[in-house]
């Protein structure tokens, strides 16, 4: 799930056996709309509402190996017309997706490959952010503020922190979880 405050809206992947689907609906959960369907497997989203060129979504496919987006302006559109590939021919499956808006850089998790990515939000430059080595990286989140990206690591039952320009060593931020699985998000401003 992925919110759009500027729009007021909040986005999520569905998956049935015969439509894949993308989804929003009002910040209280009314005016529900299918937005984008029969996608192959879109997982996790992520929203730019800031973008200069546009607002978009962006979501990973990874059954496909790639990272496609589509322009809010253009939704809905179950015809899936206005959705296209970003990055594509990935090793690997790209999984969780975050934004940085100040640096213009998006990131995503591959535990295929144990390895955080990032490309600039037109999907160009894509590179080994961080290789994670024996980890499993899964849910990804940025603060934009701090510098600083935050990952689910399923291998170390952790979650670790990196700087966004990919400098230096990884840190584990929170250690003995039970799982790390899924995704992770931030409260920025509670700190």
């Amino acid at each position: 799930m992925a919110l759009d405050l500027a729009g007021e809206k909040l986005y999520w992947t569905e998956y049935d056996p015969d439509n894949k689907t993308i989804w929003r609906a009002n910040l209280d959960g009314s005016n529900q709309e299918n937005v984008l369907s029969y996608l192959h497997w879109p997982q996790y989203i992520a929203v730019n509402p800031l973008d200069a060129c546009g607002r978009y979504i962006y979501w990973t496919r990874p059954g496909d190996q790639e990272i496609q987006r589509a322009c809010i302006y253009c939704l809905p559109d179950t015809a899936d017309a206005c959705a296209y590939d970003l990055v594509t021919d990935l090793a690997g499956q790209p999984v969780g997706i975050a934004l940085d808006l100040t640096s213009g850089s998006m990131f995503w998790t591959n535990p295929s490959t144990h390895e955080i990515w990032r490309a600039n939000l037109a999907g160009l430059n894509a590179e080994v952010c961080y290789d994670t080595g024996v980890s499993t990286p899964v849910g990804i989140a940025v603060d934009s503020d701090a510098g600083d990206i935050y990952w689910t690591d399923q291998g170390s039952r952790s979650i670790k922190r990196g700087k966004v320009d990919c400098s230096g060593t990884p840190q584990i931020a929170v250690s003995g979880l039970s799982q790390a699985i899924l995704g992770i998000a931030l409260d920025v401003n509670g700190g």
